[in-house]
């Protein structure tokens, strides 16, 4: 029975040292909130330091602004770079970031033995930039390669390298969209935007496999306007929200990087360029009359490196036999557009009581 008390009073000084706090050495935060145009909550700064270094960390949580702009100042008021009525000036405080694109936070890393004292300022300044949600269609001209110029190569497809045909079709059409004119076999479909195409390869008129696949080149250059910020662009098919028409295979390049490919033979092909393409499926899943009767389901997924200013869109068409056709493609834009820009400090003491309302706060080493 003794034994049993041992076990029990154990257990309890055990349980009694698990729950006893421990002290840590975590950093005391100081917070002090950002204002921009003196009145909009936009931020916080939050400052801290330890044995070696003190660290200013400018945070931007109100989903409506971003960071454009810092420029930070620490030490005495006397010794802060100023005109002769007080105004600070931002542009000689010794730490400064400027961010291309904004971003939402940034931290400063100060030496403790470049603050020569214990008791001093710190006047944090920033640029903030206001963002709204936009959808923005950018401006295409779209061109295709020449019927008379289509290239040819062994196989189901795939059998090329983009190094090896992005300059390849020295003449471009305007007539890009021509709902049936390269294809004489089916009809003109009311009301639906395609582009249109026959087998070339030796047999003009599109009866039969000969072995070989026709290449052809569809592109246009957009630009992305610099006071957007992108969040997506997507390509997508005008009429068709859940499918991309297709007969044979599609190849899609932006700024020469493959972003996707797909189409009636990416089964047999398996992959190009190291990526592995999208089936397409036919008669028994829905009927494409512009193509044929053939379609990937789904989307194209969002388009990657694309930038602020110029872009390049290819979109590689392949052809195995008779006729093809790919539905009219479209751009869009998912960003941020800046409609506002202001001088933002963070909250504390004012500079000078006229004019400018620039600020700064007292900090003490812990």
């Amino acid at each position: 029975m003794k034994q049993k008390y041992k076990i029990i009073i154990f257990s309890i000084i055990l349980a009694f040292i698990t729950f006893i706090p421990v002290k840590t050495n975590a950093l005391s935060i100081t917070t002090q909130p950002l204002y921009a145009g003196q009145s909009i909550a936009v931020g916080q700064v939050e400052t801290w330091n330890d044995s070696n270094n003190l660290y200013v960390k400018i945070i931007i949580n109100n989903p409506e602004w971003k960071l454009k702009e810092t420029h930070l100042y620490v030490g005495l008021l006397a010794n802060m770079p100023q005109t002769k009525t007080g105004n600070p000036k931002v542009g000689l405080f010794p730490y400064n970031q400027v961010f291309d694109p904004a971003v939402t936070e940034y931290i400063y890393t100060i030496a403790r033995n470049k603050i020569n004292t214990d008791n001093f300022i710190i006047a944090t300044h920033a640029v903030v930039e206001h963002f709204t949600n936009t959808i923005y269609m950018p401006e295409v001209n779209w061109l295709r390669g020449s019927e008379e110029q289509t290239l040819s190569f062994a196989g189901y497809g795939g059998n090329w390298l983009y190094n090896d045909v992005y300059n390849a079709f020295p003449v471009m059409d305007a007539v890009v969209w021509d709902n049936s004119l390269y294809d004489t076999v089916n009809p003109y479909i009311n009301g639906v935007d395609y582009a249109s195409w026959l087998y070339n390869h030796t047999n003009p008129n599109g009866l039969g496999y000969n072995g070989y696949s026709d290449l052809r080149l569809f592109k246009t250059n957009f630009i992305i306007p610099d006071n957007i910020s992108i969040n997506n662009v997507k390509l997508g098919v005008l009429n068709y929200p859940d499918r991309i028409p297709i007969n044979d295979n599609v190849y899609v390049y932006v700024n020469g990087y493959l972003q996707f490919w797909g189409g009636t033979r990416a089964n047999v092909i398996n992959t190009h360029e190291g990526m592995v393409g999208h089936q397409a499926i036919g008669y028994n899943s829905g009927h494409q009359l512009e193509t044929d009767g053939w379609y990937i389901p789904g989307t194209f997924p969002t388009l990657n490196h694309i930038n602020q200013g110029n872009n390049i869109l290819e979109v590689f068409t392949e052809e195995n036999e008779r006729w093809g056709g790919l539905g009219k493609l479209i751009i869009t834009v998912e960003g941020k557009t800046v409609d506002q820009s202001e001088t933002a400090w963070a909250f504390g003491n004012r500079m000078i009581q006229q004019g400018n309302w620039a600020t700064y706060f007292n900090y003490s080493w812990q």
